[in-house]
């Protein structure tokens, strides 16, 4: 608070600087290419009002892990059909050699 002057509404101080910013973009747009390198925009602090900060509390969140399969379906899937094709064909063998016949 301040007991200088009258009371500023902390809203209408962050539009003020609002505003101000936006004159500053229009008129660093305006300006040659060289003068826009060289300017930077101030960091604007308010004056009153609470400011907060959280760059403290960012951290690394660990999660718990995943049990992965070792083969993915899609592998197990062509094992599948490779087994129960060469269990089809040992089972023509054993009905070829059965019944005395020859394979072709």
């Amino acid at each position: 608070y301040s007991f200088g002057g009258p009371a500023k509404c902390p809203m209408e101080e962050l539009q003020g600087q609002a505003k101000a910013i936006e004159e500053a973009a229009a008129a660093s747009s305006s300006s040659s290419g060289a003068e826009k390198q060289s300017s930077q925009l101030d960091e604007l602090l308010p004056k009153s009002g609470l400011v907060y900060s959280e760059k403290g509390s960012l951290s690394e969140v660990l999660c718990k892990p995943k049990i992965m399969p070792i083969k993915s379906l899609s592998i197990q899937r062509q094992e599948e059909r490779r087994q129960a094709l060469a269990d089809q064909a040992e089972s023509e063998r054993e009905a070829a050699a059965a019944g005395g016949g020859e394979l072709r």
